[in-house]
């Protein structure tokens, strides 16, 4: 069961997560049989299975199974204890992916308090929390703080994928500093496709934020070509109506009508508003 817990995870990391999630799902019920339903390892299955299907786009069902976790591990494990706290940290990315920042920074403030004691302030799991912080401060409009906190990361952080950095471009880009912003971008994007390949979720995020940043410069074309080339593999991988397809595909008809392609953008964006009334109604 160990073993094929590592193997989930590795598929995982490569983006097959419904794969991932089928695995997973499997071991947890073994583990349950096994070993009951509080038991570390059976935890440990049950939080890697949470933020699997939050991976997919299923924040509201990943924020269930992450409280139920987060419950049991205070209970088994205590309030302070490291995996305590990661679960607590990755249940408030569920909940800053369903727009509540405001109440998603106040848990990583919490989370970071222990982890600088008891792990210190360059170990792994507090940048990551760090990391965490900075997005909800940015998605609240605090740009220059965000930025802040993302180079203090950036700079102790040993991350062969460049999170931080590519959430540090998108804060500059916010700003205003398009050509920093698309020089950093196209370094994260290059750098994963070298190490994940380009069907990877994390290299897909990269490229369509470089799509983004060369359309907020006026190069429109370079920048279809692009949301083409990410919509052909998300569509493969995810699906037509997967919510990271379907924010690319508005974009894509955003440049689209920027170019003049009115008709093909119209058609373009009826499809996208068609699919998003369907998954989160007319008025969301």
């Amino acid at each position: 069961l160990r073993t094929r817990h590592h193997l989930a995870l590795s598929v995982a990391m490569q983006g097959r997560l419904a794969e991932a999630e089928e695995i997973l799902t499997e071991v947890l019920e073994a583990r349950k049989r096994a070993l009951g339903g509080e038991h570390e390892a059976t935890l440990a299955v049950r939080n890697d299975l949470g933020v699997n299907i939050r991976r997919q786009g299923r924040d509201s069902e990943a924020e269930k199974v992450l409280r139920e976790v987060w419950a049991a591990r205070k209970r088994c494990l205590g309030d302070i204890h490291k995996e305590t706290l990661v679960t607590r940290r990755e249940l408030a990315v569920c909940i800053a992916k369903q727009g509540r920042h405001s109440e998603a920074e106040r848990i990583y403030r919490e989370v970071l308090a222990p982890q600088k004691i008891n792990l210190g302030d360059e170990d792994q799991d507090t940048l990551l929390t760090l990391h965490h912080l900075a997005n909800a401060v940015e998605e609240q409009g605090r740009y220059i703080d965000a930025e802040i906190i993302y180079r203090k990361v950036s700079a102790v952080q040993h991350d062969i994928l460049r999170v931080s950095q590519h959430s540090l471009a998108n804060v500059l880009w916010k700003q205003g500093r398009h050509a920093e912003a698309v020089e950093l971008c196209r370094e994260v994007f290059d750098t994963r496709l070298r190490v994940l390949g380009e069907e990877h979720g994390d290299t897909l995020a990269a490229q369509h934020s470089l799509a983004i940043y060369l359309t907020s410069q006026g190069r429109h074309a370079e920048a279809q070509a692009i949301y083409n080339k990410v919509l052909t593999v998300q569509r493969r991988i995810l699906g037509s109506n997967h919510q990271d397809t379907l924010l690319a595909q508005h974009n894509l008809s955003i440049c689209l009508s920027a170019q003049g392609l009115c008709i093909e953008s119209e058609k373009m964006c009826r499809d996208v508003l068609t699919e998003w009334a369907v998954h989160f109604g007319d008025d969301h």
